[in-house]
């Protein structure tokens, strides 16, 4: 089928910015175009993906942990205990919802071991944006603002994000 051909870029400063893109044409299937964002401060990250294509209203994206982490999903979104390590907490962003699914993990050839698998649901829209910011330390609210002053708050602590610029030229599907 049609090769990809991706584009990244990596930024650092007091919130690094690493962003990647691709177009693909599916044989068969409907064009598109996804961009991924991913902004990290010293205790946390926030994660930027955006969909664009013909017709497209949503878009998943799946975590898959290893067998030995073991999510909760709680009312402020979901943490995950790693053992011997420490605790870090999802919130979902941007309308996005996070759910819990089983799914698998192979060590090795012919071993199959069933393991958690978060999914991620963007709301209908168009572009389809799924949103999450991840955290060291428990933090009741997790905000995002995208609006060209891009800001993140977790509780009353604002961080500015740095503007992507491989979002700035607009997906171009092709057919």
């Amino acid at each position: 089928g049609p090769r990809l051909r991706p584009t990244a870029s990596v930024r650092s400063g007091e919130v690094s910015l690493f962003e990647g893109r691709y177009e693909a044409n599916p044989l068969g299937e409907s064009p598109y175009a996804h961009h991924r964002a991913i902004y990290a401060g010293d205790d946390w990250w926030v994660i930027d993906d955006t969909v664009r294509g013909d017709g497209a209203s949503r878009a998943r994206g799946r975590l898959h942990l290893h067998p030995d982490v073991v999510p909760a999903i709680e009312d402020d979104g979901v943490s995950l205990r790693i053992p011997g390590e420490r605790t870090i907490w999802i919130h979902a962003l941007s309308g996005a919802t996070i759910d819990l699914e089983d799914g698998w993990y192979y060590p090795r050839f012919g071993e199959a071991i069933e393991r958690p698998v978060l999914r991620f649901e963007s709301s209908d829209t168009d572009p389809a944006t799924i949103g999450a910011a991840l955290t060291t330390d428990a933090v009741e609210s997790a905000e995002w603002t995208m609006d060209g002053g891009q800001r993140v708050r977790f509780d009353r602590t604002e961080h500015r994000l740095p503007t992507p610029k491989l979002r700035a030229a607009e997906f171009r599907t092709r057919r």
